[in-house]
């Protein structure tokens, strides 16, 4: 784990963006840095954090799908280049029909210690904001830059799937002696060996079930601001069946 995250950040120079919020962000607040508010990205990012948030008819709506950082110089100046080609939001007030609030925040890290927030709306109008400034990806103006930025934000953000499944139930157990146990529906995360949220779930009658890539996870099963956490590992076209239990006092 460590051993990859060290990679990762001599990458990017040591510059490592913040952790994705557990939920979308209505409103991006403004910066305090100058050249935020003149270009939507600011040249000069070393990293790039994707978050990936469900709409209101997801598994978990408007909740952290899938997280990804990126720390390639030619992908991240790539998506920087495009988010500053967007063409300013119409200032007339418009219909966005088949707006689901589904949403990706690209959290972009400086040297310096700068960071920019530039939220993403998948659906709708596909308004993009970085807190100060305002534009469109939905191909106002025939700038087909927008749409493109969008599908490609879409499939960076999308949550991890695969050949490999982990299947369980999740319990609650605790509470005064003589303690017992229950069944609790509850969002379940799937955080790969950098921590990083790759799928996110909902339980049905407390089952859960995701599809994976092989490799090493962390599960994580969260409800009322309690959580539990399970390791496992998951291997090709095999089914894992484990129990999370989340202990209360």
């Amino acid at each position: 784990m460590f051993a990859t995250a060290n990679v990762a950040a001599r990458a990017s120079g040591g510059v490592q963006p913040p952790s994705c919020p557990s939920r979308t962000l209505s409103a991006v607040p403004r910066n305090a840095w100058t050249p935020a508010g003149q270009e939507l990205a600011p040249t000069g990012a070393a990293a790039v954090r994707l978050c990936g948030y469900a709409g209101l008819n997801g598994t978990v709506p408007l909740l952290l799908e899938r997280s990804r950082l990126l720390t390639d110089e030619t992908l991240v100046t790539k998506l920087v280049d495009e988010f500053d080609a967007l063409p300013p939001d119409p200032k007339a007030v418009q219909f966005c029909p088949l707006d689901d609030g589904s949403q990706v925040l690209a959290l972009l890290a400086y040297p310096g210690g700068r960071e920019v927030t530039v939220a993403v709306a998948e659906t709708g109008c596909n308004q993009v904001s970085n807190g100060d400034l305002v534009r469109t990806a939905d191909g106002y103006g025939n700038t087909p830059v927008g749409p493109r930025l969008v599908a490609e934000l879409k499939v960076l953000a999308a949550p991890f799937r695969g050949d490999a499944r982990v299947s369980g139930l999740v319990r609650l157990c605790g509470g005064p002696a003589p303690a017992r146990c229950f069944s609790q529906d509850a969002t379940i995360a799937a955080l790969d060996a950098q921590g990083q949220v790759v799928s996110t779930g909902r339980t049905s009658e407390a089952r859960f079930s995701l599809s994976l890539p092989p490799g090493s996870y962390t599960l994580v099963a969260s409800t009322g601001g309690t959580r539990g956490e399970r390791h496992v590992v998951l291997h090709a076209n095999k089914t894992v069946q484990v129990n999370i239990v989340i202990a209360v006092p």
